[in-house]
């Protein structure tokens, strides 16, 4: 199955017949329902679905819609976004439980997952497929981001509590070697800022979705205006390369990536995925062939719960191979 794009009332039919596992993320999103709501008519054994505990207030009533979708099915996945660990013991948990038998279908809904909690969510997933596996990765895009304002004025998340390592992709980084930090810029300019300072790289590679690649073409201006503002910034620190990566293709993002480092072989090598789902795949694909790269995460303090996102009407379905142990 390669890459497709489809309206999201296709999607069933694409998926074709029974899963033995959907997993999925529950979020202040509405958009975290759309590749759920299509797949009533799926057999599905077992539906996983990660709920972050700490932001129950804001989640909460998109969760029980969730795991109300499926009945007996659906199991409740605990998460917390400002604890790594517990996310990963959860999850180890939970794909430990289910049957060990191959091969299996599974389908990912990577929509509205942190961009932590994916990678780490991958990475598990990784330990549990057997040779012969089917994984499908499903990607939900939206109809508009923070859709009351326009321009320089729209928000995804304010301020930054901490800045680390992402589980499972420390990298090797030694202290003899300067620092290459390669960032795939999105609307949060303010993250990408705090990155920046808190790692005092020797040098910075900033990337941006290249024109036609976005998951929503209309919000390219927005990015690429965004991508200006962190430009102007990380130049008061380090010297500063641009170079551009298919946002919605995670193996072109992944080469794009090894290009732009292979111009300073010599440095340690951290990369933040900022920009979509989709273009943090690359940067996973890129992580597990080259174990030296550390992955890091800024995690934000406040998310704009309100306006986020509105649903879009299409979706993008794929096989990752790469997911599947011995592949």
């Amino acid at each position: 199955m390669s890459m497709r794009k489809m309206g999201l009332t296709n999607l069933a039919a694409a998926v074709g017949g029974p899963l033995d596992a959907f997993i999925c993320g529950a979020s202040y999103e509405d958009r975290c329902g759309s590749i759920a709501s299509q797949l009533s008519g799926v057999q599905i054994e077992t539906v996983l679905v990660g709920v972050n505990e700490n932001l129950e207030r804001h989640v909460g009533r998109n969760a029980e819609k969730l795991l109300g979708l499926f009945g007996g099915t659906t199991r409740r996945v605990s998460m917390d976004s400002t604890d790594p660990l517990r996310i990963a013991d959860s999850w180890m948990a939970e794909l430990d439980a289910l049957p060990s038998r191959s091969p299996r279908r599974w389908l990912v809904d990577i929509t509205t997952f942190t961009h932590e909690a994916l990678l780490i969510v991958l990475k598990l997933l990784r330990q549990h497929t057997h040779h012969g596996d089917t994984c499908m990765l499903a990607y939900a895009s939206a109809g508009d981001y923070d859709a009351p304002r326009r321009g320089e004025e729209k928000w995804l998340s304010k301020g930054v509590a901490e800045v680390r390592s992402v589980l499972g992709y420390p990298g090797a980084i030694l202290p003899s070697k300067k620092t290459h930090l390669v960032v795939l810029v999105g609307y949060e300019h303010e993250r990408a800022t705090r990155l920046i300072e808190s790692f005092e790289p020797n040098r910075i590679s900033l990337g941006c979705g290249s024109k036609g690649s976005g998951t929503s073409p209309k919000h390219e201006e927005a990015n690429r205006r965004f991508h200006e503002l962190a430009s102007e910034m990380a130049a008061r620190f380090a010297p500063v390369e641009k170079f551009e990566f298919p946002s919605d293709d995670p193996w072109g993002t992944k080469e794009a990536i090894r290009s732009q480092l292979g111009k300073y072989p010599e440095y340690n090598v951290v990369i933040a995925p900022m920009n979509t789902k989709m273009s943090t795949l690359g940067c996973a694909l890129l992580a597990w062939e080259l174990d030296t790269i550390q992955v890091c995460y800024a995690q934000a303090i406040r998310y704009n719960y309100a306006h986020y996102s509105l649903p879009g009407d299409c979706c993008y379905l794929f096989e990752f191979p790469e997911l599947v142990a011995g592949e």
